[in-house]
Parts: structure tokens; C-alpha cells; sequence
């Protein structure tokens, strides 16, 4: 059965959830992860990598070659161009869940700063995505389900572009 459909992300399983809440910041123009360096960066050296991009891939080793790319960045953008259309809580709170695993493995190995964009007006919505995942994790810990971590909300205080 496994064989005739394909589950996204199962690289993520068992990935530590980040303990430092990211800075999330409306849209920026930011050249993709792919562009080579040039002119526009002698300012600030700085790409975004897609959301949807890193779901995609199926091995550690292929996010690992995108980190690689990025390793010269003074700023690395986290796009978040998905986010799930429900209002389902456990749905809500597995995505945030998943978006802190991804963000805690390029932070941790990248030393530019990593921030989350998205379109300005799904800000407060995904601060309140991930606030749930706070939320179901630390609930999981009350009940004696081992979780891998929880983090502090911390309020934006960016602007908006």
C-alpha cells in the first residue's frame, strides 16, 4: 500500500523542534536559494529558500546541499508559501510543529540569520499557527507524551514591507 502514494516530509520525523522563536517578517524581495552571487548582493548577501521546496525533498542529503549553497548568506529567508486551509487545531499545530523542525535544522547549521517571510497578511496567522504547536506540545508534556521540545512565543515587532 505504502508504494502507490507518497508522504511528504517523513525526513522531519523525530527532528528536534527549534527553541528559539524566528523573527517573521512580511514579504522582501529576496533572490532564491538557486541564483548565483551578484551584484544585488554586495550590500547584503541574503536568498530565500521556499517552504513548499523543502517539504518536497525526500533525504537529509538534499536539504543539506541547499544549507551548503547558503553558507556565504549574511540573511537567510525561511518563504513560508504554504500553510494548511483548515482550522483544525491538531492539523494547525503538526504543521507548526514541522515549520520549527525545518527552522531549527537550517538555523543550527547556518551561521547567517534565518527569518521566516510570508505574505503580509498571513502574519499574525502564522504567529497563532505556531503559538498552537507551543501549545500541543507542551499539552503532550503534561500528559507524559515525550515531545521533543517547546519554545516561548515572542511577539513581532518587525516591519512590514
Amino acid at each position: 500500500m505504502k508504494s502507490t502514494y507518497k508522504l511528504l516530509g517523513l525526513l522531519w520525523d523525530h527532528q528536534p523542534v527549534s527553541t528559539v522563536w524566528p523573527d517573521i517578517s512580511g514579504v522582501i524581495e529576496v533572490q532564491d536559494y538557486s541564483e548565483e552571487y551578484n551584484l544585488f548582493d554586495l550590500e547584503r548577501y541574503r536568498r530565500e529558500v521556499k517552504l513548499s521546496t523543502v517539504l518536497s525533498l525526500e533525504k537529509t542529503e538534499e536539504v543539506d546541499d541547499i544549507v551548503c549553497r547558503l553558507q556565504e548568506c549574511d540573511e537567510v529567508y525561511l518563504n513560508v508559501d504554504y500553510m494548511p486551509e483548515c482550522d483544525s487545531k491538531i492539523v494547525n499545530a503538526f504543521f507548526g510543529k514541522r515549520l520549527m523542525q525545518i527552522y531549527g535544522y537550517i538555523r543550527k547549521r547556518l551561521p547567517a540569520c534565518v527569518k521566516f517571510i510570508i505574505e503580509t497578511g498571513e502574519v499574525k496567522r502564522l504567529e497563532t499557527l505556531l503559538h498552537d504547536a507551543a501549545e500541543e506540545n507542551s499539552e503532550l508534556d503534561k500528559k507524559g507524551v515525550q515531545s521533543e521540545t517547546t519554545y516561548e512565543r515572542k511577539p513581532y515587532h518587525g516591519k512590514f514591507i
